[in-house]
């Protein structure tokens, strides 16, 4: 071997030890990341994980404090027994739903339109059935004729003249026979009949047996044998 070729089988061997280390370096630093992605990929998962669960957790203790709030009397649940369901045509071509809610005993769901409303019933004293959304301010009269949807936050009427096939039948009866209003006076009595009253000045006639072969006359005043 020359002089020259020796010099260059030195260089390479002194040129690849000060690379060596390098070399594993860089392979380490190019590994980490991929195996620390690698590692925190399950802890990612289970936060997930664990969110969920917050969120159910919280949608259940929500629903438990709602049923809580919501428990009903006996005096309302027997209002809610009388609430008649189902669609109720309006005037102005509007139509309003009540519906069982379903999760809670006695509470509806009041839709119009777009409009929705989770009601209670109330008792009152007036005998009208109501229905309330305390949230919302929606408030649902049912009287035996008719039935209105109202806002009371807002102050206003959102659906007049719902009527189901029953309260129908009851307006039309009442059209025929008007209930009598108590808040108004009594009529006055009829006068009396003309022919029950006595003519002044007309004679007397008294009527007397007649006696065999004779003619009462004695019954005429005036009157002679």
């Amino acid at each position: 071997m020359t002089i020259c070729n020796l010099r260059v089988c030195l260089a390479c061997a002194t040129l690849a030890s000060a690379l060596a280390p390098w070399g594993v370096a860089h392979a380490q630093s190019t590994t980490a990341p991929s195996a620390n992605r690698a590692a925190a990929a399950p802890s990612g998962a289970s936060a997930a994980r664990e969110r969920v669960d917050a969120r159910s957790a919280q949608r259940q203790a929500a629903a438990g404090a709602q049923a809580a709030t919501t428990a009903l009397t006996p005096g309302e649940l027997d209002v809610a027994r009388r609430v008649e369901t189902g669609r109720f045509p309006c005037e102005l071509g509007q139509a309003v739903e009540v519906q069982p809610e379903g999760r809670i005993a006695g509470m509806f769901v009041v839709t119009l339109g777009n409009q929705r409303f989770r009601m209670q019933p109330v008792e009152t004293t007036t005998g009208a059935l109501r229905l309330e959304d305390p949230q919302r301010g929606g408030v649902w009269l049912q009287l035996a004729n008719k039935s209105m949807l109202m806002n009371q936050k807002l102050g206003r009427r959102l659906a007049d003249e719902c009527m189901s096939p029953q309260q129908t039948r009851v307006a039309e009866a009442m059209k025929n026979a008007p209930p009598v209003n108590i808040l108004e006076p009594a009529p006055p009595p009829p006068p009396p009949s003309p022919a029950a009253q006595p003519v002044q000045g007309a004679p007397q006639v008294i009527v007397t047996p007649v006696r065999p072969g004779g003619i009462a006359a004695e019954g005429i005043p005036g009157a002679r044998d």
